[in-house]
């Protein structure tokens, strides 16, 4: 007997069959067996629902199954097959094999072969062809139908390659997509269902393969009751509707129970709803998707339409509200349920904001394998190999953490190895490279890379036996060698250490993970081995089939609870009595879901098949269909409350629209209550402690009475909170960073100062910078180049060697080719010297240095002719301005007791000597842009220079003589490049030239100094020339109490640094104006500078304003000391 039970979401199908299943228990028929058939994600909450029913001892007659179940149930009586049993991983394995051995005779499919999309693609077709119970003989048998010459093709390339796959299967494998059809032919051999009432509950259709079994079951067991939601008024009608695929289903039954003469009652009509409390549910289950609607114009708080912005704005409103009916209603967690069309979306979301907001959930989760660091480091070294030692690969593997390597020796090897644009075959030579740059090795460098290479053979040695002896090797020697290889990097020891550190920061559940994953691994090396062992494959192939495997495994995590909200996708998760539903994720084309051709057949194709009698699964229409139907059940779900959210934009600000289920429920219910994240109160944002926190920082500014009140909450009650505040009112309060613990301020910057001059400009264009560059050494990560500051290095080298070595007028008499032949010994020498020699050098490297040789002679020349006519003689060359060697650093008191000792390098010091008298200038190879600007002084800015002449002049070390600053330049060394007209003036060039090529800086106004740099004074070599005796201007001279006057300036610079460190003034205060801090600064991500607020100006003063200040600035000074 068969009696089909049908009614619309929650009219009581569920409900009615067990009233008959309470029946059949308590009638007097001791014989009668009683099975319930439900869906598999059903299985759960079935079992539960039947035991609060009917009690322990009742229950226990009544078998809970699905037809997996059902499988194991008949096995277990009448035995099962022998053989091993396949998983996913070994589906996707042998689907690869069969389309490798079939590779030669594909045409269509041929320019797939080898890619794993072709191989899910192939497994997917399989899965559709076993559940329809399409066999190979159906597809050949409909070939002399098909008159498309492509789709006749593509079903005999499908046909070929799933034969090769079942050749692979015989005799030593179980194919679990055939376990219902085994089990279909197991049932029809015996009697199995023999007094049985067989009840089927929860399903919305059935597969070939299950049309199979419950024809079967039709014929033994002597009553089936099917419940199938559909409405009653519609069943017999042929208009398409959301209900169309059930009424299909509910005839093919019809069709099953009329052919084998079974006995059909009445179908049982439920026509009244009993799920739903609420007017505003019932009117939406009976015209949502339908063809005639109502409005209902009365107001209703059941239904919630929230607009978010984003996604995470659903999450955090799903939340709010759970958590507030949890603290104001009479609610568990197991009454919600948090249904969307595809989870996956909202995987890294919403279970973040459960996890936020305390809330107890259950989420299908499973991840897949391929990302988790066991797995990367087996696959990560495979690509290397394969790869030839891509840096990118090694650096994949190393940060596994399951290397045996810290993350400082990582770093340092990375660090190296990106500086140095390492890559490929040059991992397995010795590096050789300076891991300091273009400068000359030391003992400290020397270790270093000591150190480096010691690291690169840890890494390098256990990957390099992988690849050794691979000629005609198996699957099965290759899996060894990767099981030696885990041996050789003592992966086991590694895990353990691993777990270890997990389990200290409270990561158990992550620790107990890497025990699962390995047991895994070990099970699919075991595969690998045993599928693959008589097979020759390249390792190449081999990874490949691997990841392949590995990507068919995922790993869960959370175990069903009692009391939990239950989250998941409408087409899976199976959800009964939920008093609150959050239906998420309204978007158009995403919820319902724009259905698209999938498969190995397009729309048309499958079309003509289902036409010609394939009964494959449904066409885009009839998906679109059932796309509207599970949107109906969504909405249908919930007893008491449904809250239906969507968000406005992606999360790179795309704009989104509401989908049809906001449409249609907007028209059902015009005066339901519509919210956004704006309209919401912020007393309704705040039922846990952690987001209620985030509100509280957020409008930590505000005067209301609410935000004071949260604020002093957190201050008074919530301790573990205080320095989360604190930081918050630092920050918030525009108040300069400062450090203040005395003694880490003495240890970061120490007590008596040793800076350069290079860290005094540093810290007056920004503060913040200057402590995150020489207070807490934050480097920026760069690669070796040659860029301008080794090629400031090369010039200087060439200019001191140069000079030390040829007399001016030696330099004049050279010819351009002789002097182009030193030029080039000089260089080979540095390379030699100070790079490691040529050896290691890239082409690009070496183009760059023989442009610097040609580069240089007019440079040199031009250097020669300036010295040939000035009195001013060099007399030092990368002068170290140093209390151990060298000249005496500058040396600044403090009030304190503290000195400030300012340190550095000189490129070079001419002297003019005149009797008991030295004029001296210091001269500063200029390889950039810089100008020398007399108003940057009274900023703290341009200073080095001139802290290098008074450094030089007060020093007693480097003479007895009377020295007097006579001024510092900026000698130009590069190339000058020029943009003139084709027939422009060769004079005109060479004054153009010579302009370009002219120093600029700071003289003394003396006449004697002047006319010492440059003989005629005209101002060809240096930026002042003389008109009479006097300068033609002043923007570029000093006279002595001037110059003076700076040098206290500097002094007092150097004293209100030191003295703002030692204070642990820190503040973000970025140079602006003609200065731009901010512009180039590695740190401004760290600081989070916006705008000109907080900005120091830097001023571009005319030379008599910049004297005026400075004067005022020392009255001010004697006045305060």
């Amino acid at each position: 007997m068969l009696q089909l039970i049908l009614g619309r979401a929650g009219f009581g199908k569920t409900f009615k069959i067990q009233e008959i299943i309470k029946e059949i228990l308590y009638s007097n028929t001791n014989t009668t067996k009683v099975m319930l058939i439900v869906p598999e994600q059903s299985s759960f909450d079935t079992e539960k629902s039947i035991l609060d029913l009917l009690g322990t001892e009742s229950a226990a007659k009544v078998q809970v199954a699905t037809f997996t179940r059902l499988v194991d149930l008949v096995a277990r009586k009448f035995g099962g097959d022998f053989g091993q049993k396949i998983n996913k991983a070994d589906r996707n394995l042998l689907m690869s094999l069969a389309i490798d051995e079939v590779a030669d005779k594909l045409e269509i499919y041929s320019g797939q072969v080898g890619k794993t999309e072709f191989v899910e693609l192939m497994v997917s077709a399989l899965t559709e062809f076993k559940m329809c119970s399409v066999i190979d003989s159906s597809l050949l048998e409909i070939l002399s139908n098909i008159t498309d010459p492509v789709l006749k093709k593509k079903i005999q390339e499908t046909s070929l390659i799933l034969k090769a796959y079942e050749a692979l299967l015989q005799n030593t494998y179980i194919e679990p997509l055939d376990e219902l059809t085994r089990l279909a032919r197991k049932l029809s051999e015996h009697n199995f269902f023999n007094e049985y009432v067989v009840l089927f509950d929860g399903f919305d259709g059935f597969t070939m393969q299950q049309f199979s079994i419950l024809e079967i079951i039709l014929k033994q067991c002597e009553a089936c009751y099917i419940t199938l939601c559909t409405d009653a008024a519609a069943f017999s009608d042929n208009e398409i509707n959301i209900f169309s695929p059930i009424n299909q289903t509910a005839k093919k039954i019809l069709n099953i129970a009329k052919k084998n003469y079974v006995v059909v009652k009445t179908p049982i009509f439920l026509e009244n709803p009993k799920r739903f409390k609420n007017n505003g549910l019932k009117l939406l289950e009976s015209y949502i998707f339908r063809t005639k609607k109502e409005k209902f114009e009365q107001k209703v708080d059941d239904t919630l339409i929230f607009a978010g912005n984003t996604k995470y704005d659903e999450a955090d409103f799903v939340c709010r509200m759970i958590k507030k009916f949890i603290y104001e209603g009479n609610y568990k967690y197991n009454d919600f349920a948090v249904i969307t069309r595809n989870d996956e979306i909202y995987r890294g979301i919403l279970d973040v904001a459960f996890e936020k907001y305390k809330i107890p959930y259950f989420m299908d989760s499973r991840e897949e394998i391929t990302t988790k660091p066991l797995m990367l480091v087996v696959l990560s070294a495979l690509e290397i190999v394969n790869n030839n030692f891509s840096s990118q690969s090694v650096f994949k593997y190393l940060k596994t953490g399951l290397i045996g390597m810290g993350a400082d020796e990582i770093s340092e090897l990375e660090n190296y190895v990106l500086f140095w644009n390492i890559n490929g075959k040059r991992w397995l030579e010795e590096f050789t490279a300076n891991p300091d740059g273009y400068i000359k090795m030391n003992e400290e460098s020397k270790e270093k890379l000591l150190r480096i290479n010691t690291l690169r053979k840890k890494v390098i040695f256990p990957l390099q036996k992988i690849r050794q002896d691979m000629d005609s090797v198996t699957g099965d020697d290759i899996t060894r060698k990767i099981y030696n290889f885990l041996c050789d990097i003592n992966i086991i020891e590694n895990l353990k250490n691993f777990c270890q550190e997990l389990s200290e920061v409270n990561q158990q559940g992550l620790a107990e993970e890497q025990v699962k994953l390995w047991d895994l691994l070990i099970e699919i090396l075991d595969k690998m081995a045993i599928i693959l062992k008589n097979r020759k494959i390249s390792l190449k192939k081999y990874a490949e089939l691997l990841k392949l495997v590995m990507s068919s495994y995922d790993i869960a995590h959370i175990p069903r609870k009692v009391d939990e909200v239950i989250f998941g996708s409408v087409d899976r998760v199976r959800v009964q009595n939920k008093k609150v539903v959050f239906l998420i994720g309204a978007v158009e084309g995403e919820f319902p879901r724009v259905p698209v051709a999938s498969g190995i057949f397009t729309d048309v194709q499958r079309k003509q098949l289902i036409e010609l009698g394939l009964p494959l699964y449904d066409a885009i229409e009839g998906l679109a269909i059932n796309e509207r139907f599970l949107a109906y059940k969504a909405v249908t779900m919930p007893s008491e409350k449904l809250f239906i959210t969507w968000s406005c934009s992606t999360t790179l600000g795309g704009a989104k629209s509401a989908s049809a289920i906001v449409r249609e429920i907007k028209f059902i219910l015009p005066n339901m209550l519509n919210v956004d994240d704006f309209s919401e109160e912020l007393s309704d944002k705040i039922w846990e402690k952690k987001p209620a926190f985030e509100i509280c920082a957020k409008h930590w500014h505000d005067k209301s009475r609410f935000s004071e009140t949260i604020k002093e909450y957190f201050f008074r009650s919530a301790s573990e909170y205080r320095e989360k505040l604190q930081a918050i009112e630092t920050v918030t309060s525009m108040l300069p960073l400062r450090l203040e613990d005395s003694q880490k301020i003495k240890a970061t910057f120490g007590e008596n100062m040793q800076i350069s001059a290079t860290q005094i400009e540093k810290f007056y264009l920004c503060k913040f910078a200057y402590f995150c560059k020489y207070g807490i050494l934050a480097k920026e990560r760069k690669k070796a180049k040659f860029d301008a500051l080794q090629y400031g290095n090369v010039i200087h080298f060439i200019f001191e060697k140069i000079l030390k070595k040829f007399k001016v007028n030696e330099l004049l008499n050279f010819s351009r080719k002789e002097l182009l032949c030193e030029v080039k010994n000089i260089l080979n020498y540095y390379i030699e010297e100070n790079l490691g020699g040529w050896t290691d050098k890239t082409e690009r490297f070496r183009y760059l240095f023989s442009r610097t040789t040609n580069a240089v002679v007019p440079l040199i020349l031009h250097m020669a002719r300036e010295l040939s006519q000035s009195e001013f003689r060099p007399v030092a060359f990368e002068l170290e301005l140093s209390n151990k060697h060298g000249v005496m650093a500058l040396e600044v008191k403090l009030s304190d007791g503290t000195s400030v000792t300012v340190g550095g390098k000189m490129d070079r010091v001419d002297i003019m000597r005149c009797g008991e008298k030295s004029f001296v200038r210091v001269i500063d190879y200029k390889t950039g842009a810089k100008e020398f600007n007399l108003s940057d002084v009274l900023f703290g800015l341009n200073l080095q220079m001139l802290i290098y002449l008074e450094a030089f002049c007060k020093n007693p070390a480097s003479g007895h003589e009377q020295k007097i600053p006579a001024g510092v330049l900026y000698l130009p060394s590069v190339s000058t490049t020029l943009n003139l007209d084709r027939d422009e003036d060769l004079g005109k060039l060479e004054k153009e030239k010579m302009k370009k090529l002219r120093m600029n800086g700071l003289i003394l106004n003396n006449e004697q100094v002047i006319m010492g740099m440059e003989a005629d004074a005209n101002g060809v070599y240096i930026p002042v020339a003389l008109k009479d005796g006097k300068p033609k201007n002043y923007d570029y001279i000093v006279d002595v109490a001037q110059m003076e006057a700076i040098m206290r300036h500097i002094d007092r610079l150097v004293i209100s640094m030191a003295e703002q460190l030692h204070k642990g003034d820190i503040s973000v205060q970025p140079a602006k104006g003609i200065y731009d801090a901010c512009e180039f600064c590695e740190y401004k991500s760290v600081c989070a500078q916006t705008g000109n607020e907080n900005c120091r100006e830097i001023e571009n003063l005319k030379r008599d304003e910049f004297f005026k200040r400075l004067k005022l600035e020392q009255k001010d000074g004697d006045d305060n000391a």
